[in-house]
């Protein structure tokens, strides 16, 4: 395999180390830029070290992998609070268009985020303010599509509710991101990006992102481009889609997938923070990456199984006082049973579970022999957890069979047990209840060891007798929204 540079989004676990995690697992040369000098809750990316990483690797890799908004804006959090003119945004993308001339056969595959229907969340005003605006969202997308005067007088109460400054600033920081999302389809037009996923960050149906999206896809048909550029919802599995996208292109392997759900008809429905039926999303997923759903059991390279619910629910964890259930009914007890039957047949399982959006259901788990499952994924919404899952799925589904193969497969399997399932389900809710009564922000606090303490002696008292690696859970962004996991390798 060639050598692969990639620009993560930012510093989270998810658009680095689970990269370099993947990266270990097919066994792939890569260069990127170190995770402390990437993009945070509070800092960017300084552009002067983009340029120079680029610059400085542009003529030793054959890829190369970019966040347009680590690119732009030094971080996914940046890219919602706009600080520079079009001019200085556009100059930062022509970077690209240098790269090619630089490295004629270098292949960019990029992504880029179509702006959230909402503000960032970081402390308990700016929470207030996040409702509000995702309301004002919903309505103008709403009167836009069906003109009721309704629909209209709510937005000018929305108007009057939100601070002036704050939706004044979120809508300049949309219009110029609009903007860039059409100079990204410019280069793929003009060859210099060779594929493009153009991911809707949290939305609704019907909201103010849809006449966005309608001018990016008439683009998009207009210029041909329906091989090499894609809109669907997503943001932070992003990076693990065109890093497998990679292997598509070197192997021109076709994984093939057998489909296991409760019901399939719970798929054709909008999970919570999207904005079209989940199916949608996952046959784009799967177009990107060279999957193909097959009906014969026995010609599945692996299985997919997703856990789905009739009526997509969304809790708040902060809200919740006791972990999540699953329903008792026939089709869910049925499907758990299917997957235990399918391991013992020795068959490659990848559990993806949507049921609720920001983590798994525990209680459900335990019902599984999860242990020999070969992957999982339940965290953030349905879309990053399908992204980060097939992603997965796909690399290690053509990856030649060996001891090492195994280790780190498993040791990845551990990593989303532990931080999908047991802290977003179990754990956090106790976390966030502990910082909050000592009178800290959960969505932005200082680096605390007696809160990493917290954390992982409430993780360890249940991992104990169930994950043989060890290991060190920490909070990345010093919040409790996720978590990152370190293992002690022997």
């Amino acid at each position: 395999m060639n050598r692969i540079g990639f620009l993560p989004l930012d510093s989270r676990p998810c658009n680095i180390d689970w990269i370099k995690d993947f990266a270990s697992l097919v066994g792939a040369d890569y260069v990127t830029i170190p995770s402390e000098n990437l993009g945070n809750l509070n800092q960017a990316l300084a552009w002067e070290e983009t340029k120079a990483f680029l610059l400085e690797n542009v003529q030793k890799v054959d890829y190369f992998l970019l966040s347009i908004d680590s690119l732009l804006h030094g971080g996914l959090i940046q890219s919602r609070n706009v600080k520079q003119s079009p001019f200085e945004a556009r100059e930062k993308l022509s970077l690209i268009s240098e790269l090619k001339k630089l490295n004629p056969n270098l292949k960019v595959f990029a992504f880029d985020t179509v702006l959230r229907t909402s503000i960032s969340t970081l402390d308990e005003e700016s929470r207030k303010n996040w409702h509000l605006v995702n309301q004002y969202c919903q309505y103008i997308g709403r009167y836009n599509l069906y003109k009721k005067e309704k629909d209209f007088e709510r937005i000018k109460e929305l108007e009057s509710m939100i601070p002036k400054n704050v939706l004044e600033y979120f809508l300049k920081s949309r219009a110029l991101k609009h903007q860039v999302n059409l100079w990204d389809l410019e280069l793929v037009k003009n060859g210099d990006i060779d594929l493009l996923l153009l991911l809707q960050e949290d939305s609704m149906p019907d909201g103010l992102q849809k006449m966005e999206q309608e001018t990016l896809i008439k683009y998009i048909i207009e210029n041909n481009l329906e091989e090499k550029a894609y809109l669907y919802n997503g943001t932070d599995e992003g990076m693990s889609v065109i890093f497998a996208r990679c292997f598509v292109e070197e192997t021109k392997k076709e994984v093939k997938y057998y489909l296991l759900c409760p019901d399939k008809s719970y798929l054709e429905k909008a999970q919570p923070f999207e904005d079209r039926p989940y199916i949608q999303n996952l046959n784009a997923m799967t177009k990107v990456l060279n999957m193909k759903e097959t009906l014969d059991l026995d010609e599945a390279d692996l299985i997919l199984a997703i856990n789905a619910s009739e009526t997509p629910l969304t809790i708040e964890t902060s809200e919740r006082s006791t972990p999540k259930t699953y329903p008792k009914d026939e089709k869910t007890l049925n499907f758990i049973k299917s997957i235990n039957q399918l391991i013992t047949q020795n068959r490659f399982v990848f559990l993806l579970d949507i049921a609720i959006p920001n983590g798994g259901i525990w209680e459900m788990m335990q019902q599984i022999d999860f242990q020999k499952l070969k992957g999982y994924s339940a965290w953030n919404t349905a879309s990053n957890s399908t992204g980060s899952l097939l992603a997965h799925a796909y690399l290690y589904a053509i990856t030649k069979d060996s001891e090492q193969k195994e280790k780190i497969n498993k040791q990845i399997l551990y990593r989303t047990l532990i931080d999908d399932c047991l802290y977003q389900d179990v754990v956090r809710g106790t976390v966030e209840k502990h910082v909050s009564k000592l009178g800290y922000n959960i969505y932005n606090f200082e680096s605390n060891i007696f809160f990493h303490k917290f954390l992982n002696d409430h993780l360890h008292a249940l991992t104990e007798n169930i994950i043989p690696s060890k290991y060190i859970a920490y909070f990345p962004w010093n919040r409790t929204f996720e978590i990152g996991i370190r293992f002690f390798n022997d």
